[in-house]
């Protein structure tokens, strides 16, 4: 199988995924009792176009000696994955045409046509589990398809086997996909392969024409917009010009082999033609990465307007008691001689090999195995660096495609709601009774009938019993082995924190971080929703924030290499969480709250840059400026506005001005060099420990991501975004 004709393929199913979201979009008001599913669907379509249209850049640059580089079984399974979007989208289309020709649409004129009877019903229509079973294979086929793309984008033939490895579940489910539908479709021919196909058979994928006119139309489409605006990963534009670059020795031919930074790519000029040709990243003529001359250059993320200035605002910050995972760290500043034997001065880190070199020094001071950090800017790409190791006493070191445990997830669970509350689906002031309508008013206490959605987000709702002993440990035990599914395990901490008198008053009580606050949130959501935490935080949070690296907890592909086997313990694939006392590995199968109902509280891991992303997001959107999850002001209840708490609006305002935290799960802080009001938000478990600054005054953010649990890695945490603090603002 050759490059072209894998880009052919690709260039041709996009066109049909944009056709299939348009007439999605088409039908989704039509369609009221279904509209979930279709808007699911249309995200669906998005997220796979834009994997496709990805695929398809990186095969138009790779030359025939470079794919003969890859192994078999890659190029089976991109021929895996092609053949089943081509599948499940020529089923997709003919269904949409059945929707839409019975509500009187003309898929192929785009123009209204005769309508049925009124007596049509919508449930005679609507084939409810096929149209889910066309979802799940629509989500299968952008998983695999992303996994392709991690793979592609890796440095050694090594990563892609691991990654590929680590994602044969996913290509399996591509595969029964593919079966069943040739299965319930035998009067049909379909292709084994995508060389079996002709790719301008408008029955099945549409023409280059057919997407022209859909192109020139008048009025914009959806998807075609966010497809446009989508960047899976950095740019593989080859640009026009040499550039000045770093010379190497030459690898074949007498040809001079240059890097070029700007665009991370490899060329070689001809000595006697003087002609420029860039390599693809696997070509035989690339060196290895250790021979590039500077790191690789950060992720690019979608463009973003000039940072919008606030108002400055000095609010106190009273001590915290009872937090956790989060409290309070001391105001990032530099050490002092006595208490610090490492010299930090700003003057010292005033290029990014001094700061990642003081990082390191740091890293072994403090005896944590790895650390990643960030500086994310609201009007450029993020500045990621990571040091150390994936786990203590092994020489494998940690890449920016490593995993880290988020140790709070809250702000994920938290992002979710925000989106929902500006859709209209929740209030912020609605009360516990209105959010558990299937719980009797006898069932709730009377002290919590007039919490509210607000209160439970900032937690402010008076839960202070920890998790693990209300109810004498009972409710604990039937969440980790009574074998309920994970929304019967969250409507159970509902209904046991609801039935108890609160701990302290509701919405004056002072903050106190609980778990069961993003559970009752979570739990509230899957009702009114009817989906689970899981799918919405997939569909509103990491897809369109481009996230691929994001899961919930670790795969058990994932734990086994983070502790490594007899094979692999002194080369695990991916980070391990260690104890905060000893520094041990901690195993993953003794993770306690990294599963099932407290996803809503922590356990999301990602890669460093992805993380950067999310924190990217809210950054934008604190300071006002729409972005691709929130819109910037988040909803607003009485004068809780954004002319009074900055230009995030409602969910990072604080609930009162006795207060720290507010209904986004962020704490408020004034330091000096955030410019007066700031957001912030750590958190520990099971191993990990994380803290995130954000200073909307400056259109700055700083993060740190540790393997180290407890108190000990939150202080670790501290010490980094405090040295990332100081490199910044040198």
């Amino acid at each position: 199988m050759d490059p072209l004709s894998i880009a052919t393929a690709t260039s041709s199913l996009v066109f049909c995924v944009v056709r299939s979201g348009k007439a999605l979009a088409g039908i989704y008001e039509k369609y009221q009792d279904a509209q979930r599913c279709v808007f699911m669907m249309q995200t669906e379509c998005t997220v796979l176009a834009a994997a496709l249209s990805q695929l398809q850049m990186h095969f138009s640059t790779v030359s025939k000696s470079a794919m003969a580089r890859y192994p078999e079984f890659v190029i089976e399974s991109i021929d895996l994955s092609l053949v089943g979007c081509t599948l499940t989208l020529s089923v997709l289309s003919k269904e949409i045409e059945k929707l839409a020709a019975a509500d009187g649409i003309d898929i192929d004129k785009n123009k209204p046509a005769a309508r049925l009877g009124r007596g049509k019903k919508i449930k005679y229509l609507w084939k409810e589990e096929s149209m889910n079973e066309l979802l799940q294979q629509l989500r299968g086929q952008s998983s695999a398809l992303n996994l392709l793309l991690r793979a592609l984008d890796s440095s050694s033939i090594d990563q892609i086997l691991s990654i590929l490895r680590s994602g044969q579940d996913t290509f399996h489910q591509v595969q029964r996909g593919a079966a069943s539908i040739r299965q319930a479709h035998p009067q049909e021919h379909y292709a084994e392969s995508i060389l079996d196909m002709k790719f301008d058979d408008t029955q099945t994928i549409y023409s280059l024409d057919d997407y022209k006119a859909l192109h020139d139309r008048d009025v914009p489409d959806p998807i075609i917009s966010s497809l446009g605006s989508m960047s899976l990963g950095p740019s593989r534009n080859t640009p026009e010009s040499r550039p000045a670059s770093t010379e190497v020795p030459s690898h074949e031919g007498g040809l001079h082999t240059h890097y070029d930074a700007k665009y991370d790519l490899w060329y070689t000029i001809d000595p006697q033609t003087r002609e420029v040709r860039y390599l693809p990243k696997l070509s035989p003529n690339v060196p290895l990465a250790a021979d590039s001359p500077r790191p690789k250059p950060a992720l690019n993320r979608k463009p973003v307007p000039a940072p919008v200035q606030l108002s400055k605002q000095t609010i106190p910050s009273p001590a915290i008691q009872n937090a956790q995972p989060a409290r309070e760290p001391t105001q990032p500043r530099p050490p002092s001689a006595p208490e610090e034997q490492l010299d930090f001065a700003p003057w010292k880190m005033n290029t990014d090999a001094k700061f990642k070199t003081a990082l390191e020094n740091l890293r072994k001071e403090k005896s944590a195995p790895a650390m990643a950090v960030g500086i994310v800017s609201a009007d450029a790409p993020p500045k990621i660096q990571v040091v150390g190791y994936r786990r203590q006493g092994c020489s494998t070191a940690v890449t920016r495609a490593d995993c880290f445990v988020v140790a709070n997830s809250n702000a994920f669970t938290n992002t979710v709601l925000g989106v929902l509350v500006e859709r209209g689906l929740f209030r912020w002031d609605e009360t516990v009774l209105e959010l558990f309508p299937s719980l009797a008013a006898s069932r709730v206490h009377p002290f919590h009938h007039q919490t509210t959605l607000a209160m439970l987000a900032a937690h402010l709702s008076g839960f202070k019993a920890y998790i693990t002993s209300v109810e004498e440990g009972e409710l604990f035990d039937y969440i980790r082995h009574g074998g309920a599914s994970v929304e019967d395990q969250r409507f159970a901490v509902a209904i046991s924190y609801l039935g108890r008198p609160p701990d302290t008053t509701p919405g004056t009580g002072g903050y106190a971080w609980n778990w069961a606050n993003p559970i009752l949130i979570a739990s509230a959501m899957e009702q009114r929703t009817g989906t689970s935490l899981e799918s919405l935080v997939k569909s509103l949070v990491f897809d369109p924030l481009e996230m691929y690296s994001a899961r919930f907890g670790r795969s058990e592909t994932d734990k086994n290499a983070s502790m490594g086997t007899a094979a692999t313990v002194d080369n695990p694939t991916q980070p391990c969480g260690h104890h905060a006392d000893t520094r041990e590995p901690l195993d993953p199968a003794h993770y306690v709250l990294h599963r099932g109902a407290f996803y809503a509280s922590t356990g999301i891991s990602c890669s460093a840059p992805d993380y950067a992303a999310f924190v990217g997001m809210h950054l934008r959107a604190a300071m006002g400026m729409p972005t691709a999850v929130l819109r910037g002001d988040s909803g607003s209840v009485g004068e809780n506005t954004a002319a009074n708490g900055g230009g995030g609006g409602f969910f990072y305002t604080k609930l009162g001005p006795d207060q720290i935290s507010t209904p986004g799960c962020w704490m408020t802080a004034t330091r000096d060099w955030a410019g007066g009001e700031a957001i912030w938000m750590d958190g520990r478990c099971d191993g990990w420990a994380c803290t995130t600054w954000i200073a909307p005054l400056t259109g700055k953010a700083y993060f740190a991501l540790v393997n180290v649990d407890g108190g000990m890695g939150v202080k670790i945490a501290d010490d980094a975004v405090s040295l990332v603090i100081r490199h910044a603002t040198r």
